[in-house]
């Protein structure tokens, strides 16, 4: 993201708010890595436990989709000169896959691993299914703030399957 200079930081660069990490791989519970909060809001201080927006131990995955919401919920739809560009890089799966305890087992676990078959690639289905969930509830509020029928949906990833044991044939590889 450009973390290294403020002038590279999202809310320099064209976006009228953020919140996420400027780097990666963190603790998928404590938003941290080597003990350092990395989480801003703004860009005006880095998030931390016991703020309005109290994250420590809620999963990514969550926590993304809870503030997407929030800035559905707070656009101006009466002004049709006020657009909406919002962007959700999701966490998972991404480095650290791991699934939180009390999603395991739960009926939708176990429909969105169904066919997976080593411990890494039923972790990663579990967080593409939690990514997806995630995904229904922002578009659920875009519909909810009668927005829908005038919005452009587009989802991407960086990732693919986990590159232990697998090949990306017949899409791929060498």
């Amino acid at each position: 993201i450009g973390h290294y200079a403020p002038q590279f930081w999202p809310t320099q660069r064209g976006f009228d708010s953020y919140f996420g990490m400027l780097g990666c791989c963190f603790d998928k519970f404590k938003h941290t890595k080597n003990y350092i909060t990395d989480t801003h809001s703004n860009m005006e201080k880095d998030y931390t436990a016991g703020t309005d927006a109290d994250y420590y131990l809620t999963f990514g995955t969550y926590m993304w989709e809870n503030e997407a919401k929030k800035v559905v919920h707070a656009h101006n739809v009466t002004d049709a000169d006020a657009p909406l560009f919002l962007m959700v890089s999701f966490d998972a799966p991404h480095a650290q896959v791991i699934v939180p305890q009390d999603y395991l087992g739960t009926p939708d676990h176990d429909e969105g691993v169904l066919g997976a078959g080593y411990d890494m690639r039923l972790a990663f289905a579990a967080n593409m299914r939690l990514v997806d969930n995630a995904i229904k509830g922002i578009v659920k509020q875009i519909d909810v703030r009668g927005m829908l029928d005038n919005t452009v949906i587009a989802v991407t990833s960086d990732n693919g399957a986990p590159n232990i044991d697998v090949s990306s044939d017949p899409n791929g590889g060498s």
